[in-house]
């Protein structure tokens, strides 16, 4: 996907032997590159999500368990349209 005209930034969580390729596959392009490397989990919210469901997604996510099962995200990537509905809705 990084490679599609229309993308300008690539946000990657992935293995660092990814992460390598990756960056030879972006240099030179202008794209801008951020790896989150070894095991971060992001949650996604696409411009075109149910607000409603993204607000329940993270907080079930954050009491899911006691700490046994590693699900919790350690951010949020959110489209920019539902960016200050989010915010609104989780405080």
């Amino acid at each position: 996907m990084c490679m599609y005209v229309c993308v300008c930034v690539c946000v990657i969580t992935g293995s660092t032997e990814v992460g390598q390729i990756l960056r030879r596959a972006t240099a030179g392009s202008g794209k801008k590159l951020s790896l989150e490397l070894g095991g971060k989990s992001p949650m996604v919210v696409f411009d075109t999500a149910d607000i409603d469901s993204a607000v329940e997604g993270v907080i079930d996510a954050v009491y899911f368990n006691q700490g046994q099962v590693g699900v919790l995200f350690s951010y949020v990537c959110i489209g920019l349209i539902k960016t200050t509905l989010l915010k609104e809705e989780l405080k």
